[in-house]
Order: C-alpha cells, then structure tokens, then sequence
C-alpha cells in the first residue's frame, strides 16, 4: 500500500472525530506520524485509528464522487473527502432496503440481499474475500464482488458505516464510523401542534395536543379531516372550457388520491431527540402502529424548532410538517380502512428501525363535509390594500400589489370567525388578456403559487389588469374566479428609509420654550425612494400625493422586531422640503416633498414609550385620490426605521476651565453675606455651589431650560485616612433643576477644618433625561457615566491664596523722627485669592453703608502682630500697642475715603537693615484664615538730618 493512499486515508478517518475533540490536523500530527509507519502491519495502528473517531460526530451519507474518491458527509464536519490512488479501489455498498438489492456506488449490482430482516446484517465479507449478502433462509450468499482497496458498507442492523481497508498483501483491517441512526439514544413522539400553536414564536411543550395535561381546551386525537377524489370537476369554466383529468400546479393531484388539511392546517408533529444536537432532518419517518402498520400520511423533513419553548428541555425539539401522501386508492375504504380506529397508538419510526416512544399519539380519519365554495379573499404579503370588493371580479375593484413583489392569493378568510382556507388545497393563475399581462410586467410561478407585477401603467386609461384564478378544492373542485390587480405604485417596492440613530429631543419654539411635552421629533430623506424612480415617476408621485396630514398613514409599529401597540396613534408624519420646513399643508406645495417629519410620543405622563437603542420599524403609506369625491388609496408603500438615542452627557457637562485642575473642580466657598458673621451664628456651612464649574449643566444653548437632571453623589468607598466619606461627614445636595450644592459640614470654632476640606473627593454622575430615562438603565450609557465622574476639591478661597510682598522680597521699612514710627500699606502687600489674576486689599477700601468695610466680600478681619516686640509694636495712632485689628479705620468724609488705610509700627533702636517679619491673618467669613509671616527689613531710622 502506498504511502499517499495511507496518509489521505489516515487524514480523513481522523477528520471522524467529533468538534469537541478534534480541531485540526496539526493536533495530532504524532499520531499521523506513528500511525503512517505502522498501519500496514500493527493491528494497535488500526485501534488508536479508532480511538480518534469520536461518536459525538457521526455520517449523515456515503458516496463515491466523480473523481473516484469516497465522500463521507458528517452532521458536524461536513464533507470529509478520503484521496485514493489511481491504482487504488474505492466503493461505496449498501442495500435498497424497499427491493433488498445490494447497490455499488448507487448503481445495481443484481444481487439480492432478503426483505425480511430482524436483527441480522445484511452484509458481510465472506471467507472467500467477497461480499455476502443475507437470505430468506437465514444463510449467506456470496456475490462474487472481491472485497479489495476502501469499501464502506453500511450496516443493515446498525445502520453504522463500516470502512474496510485491504492492503496490496490483501490483509484486511476495519475502522467503525457511527451514522445517525447509530448515535440516536432517544426518540420521543411529543405530540402535534396545528397553526395555532405556535404565538409570536413561542411554544408550550405543557400544552401539546396528545399528550396527557390538564388543559381541556387541547384537542386529543389527531383527526384527519379528508376527501377521495373521484373526479375532477370545473365550476363557472367559460362555454366549452372543461375539467382536467389531472391536477398539476404547485402539486400534483390525481383522480383516487386523498386529499386533507393536514398541510393547510399547518399540522406538525413534535419530537424530541437525544443526543439533542442530532439532526432529524436527515430522516425519513413514517407514523407505525406496535404491529408495523403504517399511517397513509406524509411526513416531510424535520426541521429543528428555534422559536421560545416554555418548558426548558436539555434535548433537541424538532417539528415534523404533516402532508398527504400521492398514494391512490380503489375506493375510499381502502384508505380508511388504514385507519382502524381502535385507539391504538402510534409512534415515530425511522427507515432504519429506530422507533420513538408511543406517548399517547392516537390518529383517526373524518371525511370533511361541510364543504364551501372557493372565494379569493385576499393577498400576501401584508399591508396591500384592495380598492373596493376586490374579490368581485369587477372591473376597478382591485387587489394592490406591491411592484416586484411576489405576492401569493388567499382564500374563504372573511377576516371574521368563518376560515375555511384549508378546504383549498392548491391554486394557479393566468391572465385574461396576455398583450394587457405584458404592459403590467405580469409574471406568475405556477410551482410556488406567486403572481408579480413589474411596470407601473397610466392608471386612468387601464383600471388595472384582470386574471383567472383556478383553485382545487380538496374534493376535487376547481373553482374558476376572475380577480383584478393593479400596482401600489411608480417606484419599486421594499424600500426601507432608514432614519438611523437620532437623540430624543423636546419639541422647542424658536424662543427655547418646549411646545409639546412628551413629543419628539425625527427626520428622514426620501432620497432612497426616490432613487428607485425614473424622473418622470417621480413627478407623477410627487403631484398624486394628497398632503402631510390626509396623506401619509403609519401601520405595523413594531420595536426590535416586536409588535408594540403602545405606540399606535402616536406617531404623525409629514413632509418636509429640502429645507427641512413643512410643506403639503396649509396650502403648501407639497410637489417640494423631500423628506419625513415624525413626530412621536417619547413618554406618557411620567412613563416612557420609547426605548432608547432600540430599532423602531413601521410601514408608511402614502394616499392619493384616484377619482374626485372619492376616498384617498394607497400610491405605494415603504419601510421606515428609526433608533431613539439619549443625547452624549458631554454635550450637557461643558467646564468652565477657570475652575478646573485637569480633572479636579477647585471649589472655593460661596461669597457670603456679613449676616454670616461668625461671632453671632456658629452654624455656619461650609457650602460650594457646584454648578460654578460648569458653563452648561443640563441644559441647552438655546434656553435656560434643563432637560438633563445631573445629580452628583460622592464615592461612598472612598476613604480619608480611616474614615469613609459616608454622607454623613460630606454632603451633596441636587435640589432639582440643575442645581447641585457641596457642603463639608457644619463649622462651630473658627478655623476648624472640617471633614473632606482640601482632599480631592470622589464625585460620581447620575443622570435623567426628560424625567423618564435613567441614563444607569442603559449599557451603551454606562461608559458616559464613569467617564463625568471628576474629583472635588473645596477649600476657602483665602486660605488657599497668597500674601507676599509687593516686591516679592520683602517689605523695607524705615522709621521716621524720634517716634520711630513706619507704616505698611496696600502698596507694599500683594495679596490674591486662589486665582492669582484676583488680587485684593488687606485693608478696608470702600465704604458701605456709611461703614469703611473690605472690598473683596470673603474677608471678616485682618490682623497685623509682631513676632518680637523688642525689635518692633504693632501700634495705635497715639503709639500705645494695639492687641486687636491692626489696620486703624480709614477717614472718612461724606461717604468717601480721604486717607489710604494702613498699620502702623512703632520701632527700636536696632541697628540699620534689621530683618524680622510681621505676621498677617486674613479671616473670611467662614472662620478660615490665611497666617503669613512676611519678611520685613527695618532702615536706621530717619532723624531729618
């Protein structure tokens, strides 16, 4: 055996194991390289090959391909290709399991394996190197047929694939590859659900018909309702047009078959599986009884629920679509005979024997009655409108297709209690007139029962275009009716104007007054509409619609997919110009249409409506009058999505830089009023209006209106030494409105720092927009909320500043005659608050109420003390020592300040340049102080000399 042919083998036969065990080819690279140098010779090659194929993955179909190589096809892997040689021989045996033939590579061989088979292969390699098949009499007969190169033979009992591989010295070696049928542990016959079963995609596993429960409104045998079919008749056929001998449209029907509703019913079997990802729909199923007595129902391919199940269940849940069968029947017992009607149970079995549970799956057969005649009643799909009775066949009543659409009919659905669709089992249609189908663009699928229009026509000079619909009604009837339609509009249909992401905003006036509390608006072009349109459709379109209000109508509001009634007649479209002003009422042209004005309900009272993030989608028709005095009808028809968003919290949080520090607010006290004096109130707070640091806070440009209510709290894990900033030591007030207050506590002795005072606090961000959105409920917003947060740093607005000499040295002072008297005043000190471009006067500078008072609000006192008074006093104008204020009152005359307030010092006799200090307090009204010792240098004194 070559070694190519070994490794392409080996290659595909590891490509057996399941996803959970196998990820590529490298994984096991090793064991290629062992196992291509033993495989030949070692049988443990052969079972560590084995090892490798993991059951988790198993063979759903076996062929051999046009290349001649075999194609193993896995429900998880897919298509695993094993390469042959030229030399080499690869096929591919199993058994017709109807005829019992043994089949090569799906082709006949002639020979003949029993029918009749109980727990026995069918198939096997005999002594002689050939393959035998199985008997009638329990013996094995040998085909002739060398078993020689690859063979993969199924195994009739197991279903299992057996990979046979014969080297050039004819030794024989097996790998066992699981099919599906072999993996299948479990095999559960649930029960049967109908059309309505199944809401908003949500199905009751408590509540199936057939099985045993406690709902009474559930139905318990599955009943057949059927007609044989003994011929074939025509009702209202024009003179001469006869019945067909046969039925053949979107399916085929022939005189002595059964037709039910079964399939018109939406009728399908639940099954559960285990191992539950395996695919059922790679089986063929029959309904059995315990004897082996089979249904006459058609079973068409499973297919895996992916909808809700409201009982959770760890194993696969697959529906299995009933249908008829094209069995036919002498006579109408022959078939209901297949019915015993006994009350026994049937289950599901597989072509390869594996068979479910029986549950309490109970199946009789009712012949359906209470027939009635075929009417067309309307169309698919939904939001058409017909124009009049448009199932009268009457020229101008009318169905409306959208262009390009394919759009199937309906049938004996009166919209009320009355539905007797599922007595019509197929239907086709033609038109009346093939030169009028062509100016329409008619087209029709006969297989798929679909109609299309293509062209929009001049409506005035054709009504629209009539077409004969046949429909076979399951007795055997085919009703003839004559139907009219005609296009919805000028433009190409399933068009969607995708409005996109767009902030909820408050309807404002041009003054910044909000006009309509619990609306906003969006806009959306109707470029893409137009786009579909030549310009001369466009015109027309633009000169047939009636006007915003009378015009436009909205249906199928729906919110992530979801129907939302909450919404309906809550949303009024316009149209806007280019411009995006109104047009179209109010004796505006509306020929200017260039866009959509939606106006929408947001909240309703304190709820909210719409949710942010969330795509809304809604179907927008546009009327026109077709005839004066008449009531408006749909010109065309489109989609329309928009997704509500919350404005960015940036755009409502700008700094104003002066107060800010990189990150930090620098927050000074509030100027307070000199009732805060604290000699009369020691309850002063400490308190910082946060607001300052902000130019905008929660509300727009346009207007002092907050529609963004910031509220500001401090992180409550933070900790300051050992202390947590708990609320109780550090408070923050948001009083509503947008207006948000700091305050550090209470202060009682003057000077005392309270809690918080000059750390850099923590400040978390919360936020709610227009009174109903949380802006914490929304994760595409939990970025923005961390992102405002800051950090606070409160202080007093003196005790943060400066005191320094004018010169930034220091203060040279010179005593003057035998008194030895200086003076200091404001032009030898440079005093700022926390913003050095702010200074102030140490001394009082203007006058209020009659009173010589600070001119910067924050200061309650000065004081001026000497460190030494051996080198100098801090003296009154009479030279006694001062032991209070240290500045003397200013002079004052009519209001006015005559004199510049000073300090006067008194020195000694030291030597010429003595350098010493004199210390400054500068208190606000708070009880904070500013303390600076400010160098002095004192001259020899001036005698007048």
């Amino acid at each position: 055996m070559r070694k190519k042919y070994l490794s392409a083998l080996l290659f595909g036969a590891l490509l057996f194991a399941s996803a959970g065990t196998f990820t590529s080819c490298k994984d096991y690279d090793d064991d290629i390289n062992n196992l291509q140098s033993q495989i030949t010779a070692n049988a443990d090659a052969i079972k560590a090959l084995q090892d490798l194929v993991n059951n988790g993955d198993y063979v759903t179909k076996v062929a051999k391909n046009a290349d001649g190589n075999l194609v193993f096809t896995f429900s998880k892997s897919g298509d695993q290709i094993i390469e042959l040689d030229a030399e080499q021989v690869g096929d591919v045996l199993s058994i017709n399991t109807e005829t019992g033939e043994l089949m090569k590579n799906g082709e006949p061989t002639g020979w003949f394996a029993t029918k009749n088979v109980e727990d026995k292969n069918c198939i096997k390699i005999g002594e002689d190197g050939c393959w035998q098949l199985l008997q009638d009499d329990g013996t094995y007969k040998s085909t002739n047929i060398p078993v020689s190169g690859v063979t993969a033979a199924q195994n009739t009992e197991t279903k299992q694939w057996t990979l046979t591989i014969v080297d050039a010295q004819g030794n024989s070696q097996q790998v066992v590859v699981p099919s599906a049928a072999s993996v299948m542990s479990d095999l559960e016959l649930m029960g049967w659900i109908d059309e309505q079963d199944i809401v908003d995609g949500k199905l009751s596993l408590n509540y199936l018909n057939n099985v045993d429960n406690d709902n009474d409104n559930k139905k318990s045998d599955l009943t057949v309702k059927y007609r044989y079919i003994t011929t074939f008749t025509l009702k209202n056929g024009a003179n001469g047009e006869k019945a067909p001998e046969s039925w053949s449209a979107q399916k085929d029907v022939t005189k002595k078959q059964v037709l039910t509703t079964l399939a018109a019913n939406e009728t399908q079997l639940v099954a559960r599986v285990a191992p539950a990802d395996l695919d059922l729909s790679t089986f063929d199923f029959t309904l059995q009884d315990s004897k082996g007595n089979v249904l006459p129902i058609g079973l068409n391919k499973a297919a895996k629920f992916n909808g809700v199940l409201t009982r959770a269940t760890e194993s696969s849940i697959s529906l299995i679509p009933l249908d008829v069968t094209s069995a036919t029947y002498n006579t109408v017992g022959d078939y209901t005979k297949l019915f015993p009607g006994d009350g026994r149970v049937y289950s599901l079995v597989t072509g390869s024997n594996n068979r479910s549970t029986y549950g309490e799956f109970a199946v009789k057969a009712d012949e359906y009655k209470d027939l009635k005649d075929v009417i067309v009643t309307g169309i698919n799909p939904e939001g058409t409108i017909a124009v009049g009775d448009a199932g009268s066949g009457k020229e101008g009543d009318a169905f409306i297709l959208d262009l390009n659409t394919p759009t199937v009919l309906l049938f004996n659905n009166d919209g009320k209690a009355n539905d007797y669709s599922e007595q019509v089992y197929d239907y086709y249609v033609v038109p009346a007139d093939e030169q009028a189908a062509k100016e329409f663009g008619f087209s029709t699928d006969k297989k798929n029962g679909t109609i299309t229009l293509t062209k929009s026509i001049d409506l005035v000079t054709k009504t629209g275009l009539e077409l004969y619909v046949y429909a076979l009604r399951i007795d055997g009837t085919i009703y003839k009716q004559s139907v009219w339609v005609k296009p919805s509009s000028i433009m190409a249909s399933a068009v969607t104007l995708k409005a996109g992401e767009q902030n909820i905003t408050p309807i404002f006036t041009d003054k910044g007054i909000i006009t309509d509390d619990g609306k906003t608006q969006f806009t959306v072009s109707l470029d893409d509409m137009f786009s579909q349109m030549s310009d001369t459709d466009k015109q027309r379109w633009l000169s047939s619609v009636t006007g915003a209000n009378a015009g436009i109508t909205v249906s199928d509001i729906k919110e992530n997919g979801q129907n939302i009634p909450k919404l309906n007649n809550k949303v009024k479209i316009q149209f806007t110009d280019k411009d995006g002003k109104l047009c179209g009422t109010n004796g505006l042209d509306n020929t200017k249409a260039a866009g959509l004005l939606l106006t929408v309900y947001y909240k309703d009272g304190t709820s909210a409506i719409l949710t942010p993030y969330k795509e809304y989608s809604m179907t927008v028709s546009f009327l026109h009058n077709e005839k004066e005095g008449t009531s408006p009808s749909v010109l065309n028809t489109v989609g329309l999505t928009v997704t509500p968003t919350l404005p960015k919290l940036s755009d409502y949080m700008t700094k104003r830089a002066a107060y800010w520090n990189g990150n930090v607010q620098m927050a000074y006290f509030d100027d307070p009023s000199s009732s805060l004096n604290p000699a009369t109130n020691t309850t002063l707070e400490s308190k910082y209006d946060m607001t300052y640091g902000f130019t905008k806070l929660g509300w727009l440009d346009k207007a002092n209106t907050c529609i963004l209510d910031i509220d500001f709290s401090l992180d409550a894990d933070q900790k300051i030494g050992d202390k947590k900033v708990d609320g109780s030591n550090v408070v923050i007030t948001n009083s509503g409105n947008c207006v948000n207050t700091i305050t550090l506590g209470t202060v009682t002795t003057i000077g005392t720092k309270p809690f918080g005072y000059g750390e850099e606090l923590n400040v978390k961000v919360g936020a709610t927009y227009l009174d109903v959105y949380k802006y914490s409920d929304y994760d595409v917003t939990k970025t923005q909320l961390s992102d405002a947060a800051y950090k606070i740093n409160v202080r007093s607005a003196l005790e943060a500043g400066t005191i320094a000499p004018a010169d930034g040295t220091s203060i040279t002072l010179t005593p003057s005659g035998a008194s030895q008297m200086m003076q200091i005043t404001a032009k030898d000190i440079k005093a700022t608050a926390y913003n050095l471009d702010s200074p102030y006067n140490v001394f009082k500078d203007v006058v209020r109420n009659g009173k010589a008072v600070w001119g910067y609000n924050y200061i309650n006192n000065v004081m001026f003390t000497t460190p030494d008074d051996k080198l100098y006093q801090v003296v009154d104008e009479d030279g006694n020592a001062r032991t209070s204020a240290g500045a003397i009152n200013p002079t004052v005359d009519k209001g006015a300040i005559t004199a510049e307030s000073y300090v006067s010092l008194k020195g000694r006799n030291t030597t010429d340049g003595t350098q010493t200090t004199i210390k400054v307090t500068v208190t606000d009204w708070y009880g904070y102080t500013k303390v600076v010792d400010l160098p002095i240098v004192i001259k020899k004194a001036n005698t007048g000399e």
